[in-house]
């Protein structure tokens, strides 16, 4: 059942941390889940590209993400103090999760749509994710194309760079 007029998308605060990385760890497997120190680092220095989704003033989910020079992301990236540059031409998503209770119901497409948006308006040229093989699929519905393995090897998965012209 789709929850999309329900759910609210809004930028992310340092108040929020313990419920996104709660999420983040359920989301991903450990090794490949950010460290709240990541997040609490993305929060404080580049809010702006941290949305979160909230159901009946629940959390539910998230997306986030920087303003950056790489074309696509690699591991050094995924520290708590990766470059970060708001003048650059891609918007770099990190991750985008949500709690397992609410999946399928449009709050990932809801999340993506706007952080994606919200590129577009800042004259993002285009965005780039890193996914599971698996994921593939559910990226290319929002018009990313897979362009190959990614360097990126964190947890020691093999991911796919995964971009979109904005």
């Amino acid at each position: 059942m789709s929850l999309e007029n329900e759910i609210v998308i809004s930028f992310a605060t340092a108040s929020d941390l313990d419920d996104l990385h709660e999420i983040e760890s359920l989301c991903f497997l450990e090794g490949n889940a950010a460290s709240k120190e990541a997040f609490l680092y993305r929060l404080e220095n580049f809010p702006s590209w941290f949305f979160k989704a909230t159901l009946s003033g629940k959390i539910i989910g998230f997306i986030n993400g920087c303003s950056s020079r790489q074309r696509f992301i690699t591991d050094d990236l995924f520290k708590a103090d990766m470059p970060y540059d708001e003048k650059a031409e891609n918007f770099l998503i990190f991750g985008l999760a949500v709690h397992p209770e609410f999946r399928n119901r449009s709050a990932a497409k809801k999340l993506m749509n706007t952080a994606l948006e919200f590129a577009r308006a800042r004259k993002k040229r285009r965005a780039a994710l890193t996914c599971e093989e698996r994921l593939i699929p559910f990226y290319e519905s929002f018009s990313f194309k897979n362009v190959g393995v990614s360097k990126s090897c964190i947890g020691g998965l093999k991911y796919f760079d995964m971009e979109i012209a904005l």
